[in-house]
């Protein structure tokens, strides 16, 4: 009960902070004012190597890349442990792509206009960061349920938030997005991924025997 409830405090304050930002955006507030600044110093500190890395990292968590590497591990997860896991999962991806489609054309936020990529799609929110934020928190959850070791615990908790901030950095980066795209894409994923998961707490566990017990990780 006392998980619920905090998982509820988060998903609402992340909530919060998405529909904060989104009136900034929308007022031209003063986020807005450090999302011109921003634009116009990610210039002056680009190197060679960060801007290959942030356009393979474009490339590896684009639109159609993340629905081949979320099918994947649906199927892992469907082999590997069971149906409600993979179904979770699934159901958590898909949510994030439809709001993000929706979002996006209603709010109608033009990109920067000097990114190194192009890009046709609106800007808010950016759709990298929300979907980063929802695949490596879906891992993280699943790995802190189905492992004992604090070692592993905290090494993916420590990857997955790296990636995260990498991803979302690259997206400024490059130019391709404002600061508050990626703030909120991030407070998105978040409120999504809390979301599902507050939905699993009260549609009952998903745990299940994992079909090859000694190759998981532990069972819940």
């Amino acid at each position: 009960m006392r998980t619920s409830v905090n998982i509820v405090f988060i998903n609402t304050f992340f909530l919060i902070l998405f529909l904060v930002v989104l009136l900034e955006v929308l007022n031209n507030g003063t986020l807005v004012q450090l999302d011109l600044f921003l634009n116009m110093a990610m210039p002056q500190i680009r190197t060679s190597f960060f801007t290959s890395l942030s356009i393979l990292i474009d490339v590896i968590f684009d639109l159609i890349s993340m629905i081949i590497i979320s099918i994947l591990l649906s199927v892992f997860l469907l082999r590997r442990y069971c149906k409600k896991f993979a179904l979770f999962f699934s159901m958590t991806i898909l949510v994030d792509a439809l709001v993000l489609l929706v979002l996006k054309e209603i709010i109608m936020r033009p990109r920067p206009l000097n990114g190194i990529i192009s890009k046709t799609d609106f800007s808010f929110p950016s759709g990298h960061t929300a979907d980063a934020v929802v695949f490596f928190g879906f891992l993280t959850y699943l790995i802190m349920h189905k492992s004992e070791s604090r070692a592993i615990k905290g090494i993916t908790i420590s990857i997955s938030s790296f990636m995260i901030l990498l991803i979302g950095f690259s997206r400024i980066y490059l130019n391709v997005h404002w600061l508050t795209d990626v703030i909120g894409g991030f407070a998105l994923g978040l409120f999504i991924l809390t979301g599902s998961i507050l939905l699993k707490e009260y549609t009952g566990k998903l745990s299940c025997a994992p079909k090859n017990s000694d190759n998981s990780l532990d069972s819940t």
